[in-house]
């Protein structure tokens, strides 16, 4: 009756060291999945923040902020044409003879990758 007992207790004892390391298998699988969900979350946090960057960094964020905004006037674009027109005749154009040359959006441009790339040259330099 004893040895009943005593097994009966060890059997019991048995049950109860598996339901723990069950238990402990169970908590280092949901730590590791906590662990995986919160990696995750912050991943998502830096994806927000670098796509907010790039926007900040394309000027999407001022695209997003004119939606409302109606478009120019007719006059108000054929304005600012005119004042692009006048200013690269001013920066760009070559005079021969008291005549100035016309000014492409070519020699602009070809002006425009020189200058950048002298630029990009000086910083090199340093």
């Amino acid at each position: 009756m004893v040895s009943l007992d005593v097994a009966a207790l060890q059997e019991s004892e048995l049950s109860a060291k598996r339901r723990v390391v069950r238990l402990q298998r169970q908590l280092l699988t949901a730590r590791a999945a906590h662990a995986v969900h919160q990696i995750g979350v912050a991943k998502q946090a830096k994806v927000v923040e670098a796509r907010a960057e790039m926007d900040r960094l394309l000027s999407r964020d001022i695209t997003a902020a004119m939606v409302g905004e109606p478009p120019a006037s007719e006059e108000a674009l054929r304005s600012l044409a005119h004042q692009l027109q006048l200013k690269m005749n001013e920066l760009y154009s070559v005079i021969h003879n008291g005549v100035p040359t016309k000014v492409s959006w070519y020699r602009l441009c070809a002006t425009a990758t020189a200058t950048a790339t002298a630029t990009a040259r000086c910083a090199a330099a340093r």
